[in-house]
């Protein structure tokens, strides 16, 4: 799914969606704050990769120009007066290797872990139901705006009801949701860990997959893969198949 996902991405990017499939794009981008993000990402990595083309192929011309004009130049030399033309070509040169060495060491180490965690991060879709008369009226007004995406606004609600220790899973997952898209990783990470080591299998695995996912935001690789592998190692599952898919980006 992600890759079908990612090559629908990348057809609308080089303009080749068309008619009914590029309205239906558009509107999932409108719809779908995630999957925009996920867009703008692939966007700018797109931007980047080729300035870093541009610049190495600058560089690859400019280099015999130099040895041939300015490194062995005579003042007779009829090619003489275009020295300084010749200089900032040079120049150019050099800038291009420097921004191709930053596009390839500095979007394969930090660019892409911030790429890869929009391409897999999504909340996680509650499994209640908007008003169930089975849930009190102040969850159903965070459920409400968990669905708007309103997660300032449901932390408030949220903390007092984490402070009852009966509270399922599912509602520390969305509450360690709300941290996240908050930049609170060190809340969300806590409560995406005591999910981890829930007494619930699937439970676990969804937690698991979140506190990873929230290293993999903090920069923290190292931490992160370990969990992943752990996933990985599974048999079967939803999160054990991502989980392998991801490792195979780190």
């Amino acid at each position: 799914m992600q890759h079908e996902e990612q090559e629908k991405i990348d057809l609308y990017l080089e303009g080749k969606l068309k008619g009914k499939p590029l309205q239906q794009f558009e509107e999932e981008m409108s719809n779908d704050k995630a999957f925009k993000r996920r867009v703008d990402i692939t966007k700018d990595v797109n931007e980047r990769f080729d300035d870093a083309l541009f610049a190495k192929k600058l560089s690859e011309i400019a280099q015999p120009l130099n040895d041939k004009y300015i490194d062995n130049q005579a003042n007779n030399n009829p090619l003489f007066q275009y020295k300084w033309i010749l200089i900032g070509l040079l120049g150019l040169s050099i800038i291009g290797s420097l921004i191709w060495f930053s596009s390839k060491s500095g979007t394969n180490v930090s660019n892409t872990k911030q790429e890869i965690f929009a391409m897999y991060y999504e909340p996680y879709a509650p499994s209640f139901t908007d008003r169930s008369t089975s849930i009190e009226e102040t969850q159903q007004t965070i459920l409400q705006y968990y669905k708007e995406e309103k997660y300032q606004a449901a932390i408030p609600l949220v903390e007092p009801l984490l402070e009852d220790e009966s509270v399922n899973d599912e509602w520390k997952i969305e509450s360690g949701n709300c941290y996240l898209d908050t930049e609170n990783s060190t809340s969300a990470i806590k409560l995406f860990d005591e999910v981890a080591n829930s007494e619930v299998y699937f439970s676990r695995d969804l937690g698991q997959w979140y506190l990873a996912l929230a290293h993999l935001k903090n920069e923290d690789k190292a931490v992160a893969k370990p969990i992943l592998e752990k996933l990985a190692n599974k048999s079967s599952g939803k999160y054990s198949k991502l989980a392998k898919e991801l490792l195979s980006k780190l």
